[in-house]
């Protein structure tokens, strides 16, 4: 895990190594639709299960109680933290990212995905640049230049799809 809790909640979001490293990060670095951190007991109560067997299976130091496959889909949806489906898609050599909803606002989503795009654009140049500035990339920095990259693109499919989507409802 490269970061705490709070830097996670705060954007500098953790690049999980293990498996177990992803799940501890959907437990625990989770936060709600205000930007509260989202508990245990709080998640256990969004997708219905025990919050002993939650806590144990979300653990990283207990290997007696692995977390059940069929709960990734859960835990997902409830937390909206895609640590686990980030990391199962690095390992595969996928990027996985969540397509917006479309809005009867025709113009607020379009172009708030828009700056989006521009944003991380300008996001992943100031990185290029800085992991290219002493003449060498180190692994991290390339793995952050990947994980970075895909966001980009992520990006910009919600905004293709987006266009899909307008254009289907005018």
């Amino acid at each position: 895990m490269t970061n705490t809790a709070r830097q996670c909640r705060n954007g500098d979001r953790c690049i999980p190594q293990t498996f177990a490293e992803a799940v501890d990060c959907v437990a625990h670095h989770s936060v709600d639709e205000q930007g509260k951190p989202l508990t245990i007991p709080r998640i256990a109560s969004r997708i219905g299960r025990d919050e002993n067997y939650l806590r144990k299976a979300c653990s990283q130091y207990d290997d007696t109680h692995p977390l059940r496959g069929d709960l990734i889909v859960a835990l997902t949806t409830a937390t909206h933290n895609y640590a686990i489906v980030d990391y199962i898609a690095r390992q595969t050599g996928c990027a996985v990212f969540h397509l917006p909803s479309v809005s009867d606002d025709h113009h607020a989503d379009i172009m708030g995905h828009a700056a989006t795009a521009v944003g991380d654009f300008g996001d992943v140049l100031k990185h290029v640049q800085e992991a290219i500035a002493d003449g060498h990339v180190t692994p991290e920095e390339a793995e952050r230049l990947v994980i970075e990259a895909s966001e980009l693109i992520a990006t910009l499919v919600k905004l293709k799809h987006t266009f899909r989507q307008k254009a289907k409802v005018s």
